[in-house]
């Protein structure tokens, strides 16, 4: 009986020790997933603006998503939820929100990229605006990232 206490006392202490090392390991694995969705999307809207020197005319969320806007899951929720939002409604924890997505040479000068933080559970939010400082996007999560007309990145 004593032999069976003392396994379960370090089953316990084990896990009190692992659980919550897991839980931290999955929410840095969504942030790192948020910040490389934000990398592409503003590497997307660059490369549109590029595309704009030789009349093209670029839909950055097509090109995100592919051909349906459910083609990249959102890292936080999932397959239901894609991963950007353009124009129009907040974004929830973890989606990129673009403030265009039809980039021509007629416009629009600039392109606003911002990530959704509010209404994450437990620390996620600070996890990705973490993530994103680490990438040298420190205001993404808050007054966002423009991306200028010349392909500039201004943070």
């Amino acid at each position: 009986m004593i032999e069976l206490m003392i396994a379960i006392a370090i089953i316990g202490i084990l896990s009190a020790i692992a659980i919550p090392q897991y839980f931290r390991y999955i929410e840095t694995a969504k942030a790192q997933a948020v910040t490389a969705n934000f990398k592409l999307a503003v590497g997307a809207v660059a490369n549109a603006y590029a595309a704009t020197n030789n009349g093209v005319v670029s839909n950055v969320y097509t090109t995100l998503n592919g051909q349906s806007a459910k083609d990249i899951a959102d890292p936080v929720y999932g397959r239901g939820t894609p991963a950007f939002l353009v124009t129009g409604g907040v974004p929830v924890c973890g989606q990129v929100a673009i403030t265009s997505s039809v980039i021509s040479a007629a416009g629009p000068a600039s392109v606003t990229l911002t990530v959704g933080t509010t209404g994450c559970s437990g620390s996620l939010g600070t996890s990705i605006a973490a993530a994103l400082s680490a990438a040298q996007f420190p205001h993404a999560a808050s007054s966002g990232v423009v991306v200028q007309q010349n392909g500039s990145v201004q943070n």
